[in-house]
């Protein structure tokens, strides 16, 4: 069965990935996607996460990044998921202190909401539900309230 749910995850991924990008961010997510670098806009880079610090937030965005976003970002955010590995995608580690450091809360909801390079546009979850990965990605790292815009 794991076999099974793995192609068809792949499959779906194959299949769904050329037109996730429509929309406000196309033109800078094919930009971004040429360059390797993602150009955010400065009022999304500016962006505060409302869902506050608290353990239930980041135990629920912990629970959304297990079943949306670990395929490929792994478990433990270290970007060696069953999906990049088996696909050879070169994905960041997110535990790591640069990213930390670079990136601001808003950053990563841009990031994850839009997409960039191979990773998909998530349009299905809530604004919430964004915000609360965003709170779990955070506590893999050692600068929990990223870097100060």
């Amino acid at each position: 069965m794991r076999n099974g749910a793995r192609t068809l995850i792949l499959l779906t991924l194959i299949l769904t990935l050329p037109g996730m990008s429509p929309g406000l961010g196309s033109a800078l997510a094919s930009s971004s996607q040429q360059t390797g670098s993602p150009q955010i806009p400065a009022q999304a880079h500016k962006r505060k996460n409302p869902v506050p610090d608290v353990p239930e937030a980041v135990r629920a965005g912990g629970n959304l990044f297990a079943s949306q976003c670990s395929m490929c970002h792994g478990v433990n955010g270290d970007g060696r998921g069953d999906l990049a590995v088996s696909m050879k995608m070169k994905i960041p580690d997110l535990r790591a202190t640069d990213l930390q450091k670079k990136r601001t809360d808003g950053d990563l909801f841009y990031l994850t909401r839009k997409g960039h390079r191979d990773m998909p546009a998530e349009k299905r979850l809530s604004e919430q539900n964004i915000w609360e990965i965003v709170r779990f990605i955070r506590s893999l790292g050692k600068n929990p309230s990223g870097p100060k815009s």
